[in-house]
């Protein structure tokens, strides 16, 4: 076979090889939204405790953090695993909300203004067979105030987000497989007011919600000061 032949079948052939490499949602998988630990560490390894389902309060200082773990399903090359890194740099957030609580005309809205279809931009990378966590928004402080004007005193909504994570291999763009987590975002179910702080004994160990932020996955509870000023958590103080 003549050189330049060759030359065009060995192009042709790494071609092939890196469309194989960087084809669609084999590459890698959401596994399961981790439960961050003390500090608001995220666990890397597949066997620590996960939510399947999550709940926030539409009173949260910030919006859902989902805080999932990934594994690469790519197997090493020849030359070693250096060539063969996912490197992720984001993912693609669609919002899907409970019958009756937007019409598709204002869901189609939202989605078009960002509330309720968005890409957030971070990076990270994971190795061949390895494993890797990361934290991002998956529902937004501003959607969580818009759906306080439809939600009832004491009641929920349940929110349903679709996530896709972004990366490139082998210098080629590929995609997660869709993952699906439910939300209940609710008015007032994760803050549990204690009453007067001066009525609490003094050794009151409040709950404190969730490790990330206090009204996501875990209630607070909460007292009211001299004032009337409501203090999260709830701190004991000595009667005026």
């Amino acid at each position: 076979m003549h050189r330049r032949q060759r030359l065009a079948c060995m192009t042709a052939a790494l071609a092939a090889l890196s469309a194989a490499c960087t084809d669609g949602s084999e590459s890698f998988v959401i596994i399961q939204n981790q439960i961050p630990q003390e500090g608001c560490v995220i666990p890397t390894d597949l066997g620590s405790a996960f939510l399947a389902r999550g709940r926030i309060d539409v009173a949260a200082g910030a919006g859902y953090l989902f805080t999932p773990v990934v594994q690469s399903l790519v197997t090493e090359s020849a030359t070693g695993m250096a060539d063969r890194i996912l490197f992720v740099r984001g993912a693609d957030v669609t919002l899907s909300f409970q019958d009756g609580v937007y019409s598709d005309a204002e869901i189609a809205d939202l989605r078009e203004v960002g509330l309720a279809r968005f890409r957030q931009v971070f990076s990270g990378s994971v190795f061949p067979q390895g494993t890797t966590s990361f934290g991002f928004e998956i529902i937004p402080k501003a959607m969580l105030e818009d759906l306080a004007g439809r939600i009832e005193a004491g009641g929920s909504t349940l929110v349903t987000a679709e996530i896709v994570m972004l990366a490139s291999l082998d210098g080629g763009d590929v995609e997660s497989e869709p993952y699906s987590y439910p939300v209940d975002v609710c008015d007032g179910c994760l803050l549990i007011d204690r009453g007067s702080c001066a009525g609490l004994p003094t050794d009151f160990q409040p709950a404190t919600g969730g490790v990330c932020q206090p009204l996501q996955d875990g209630a607070t509870e909460c007292c009211t000061d001299a004032d009337g000023n409501l203090v999260c958590p709830a701190a004991p103080e000595p009667p005026a």
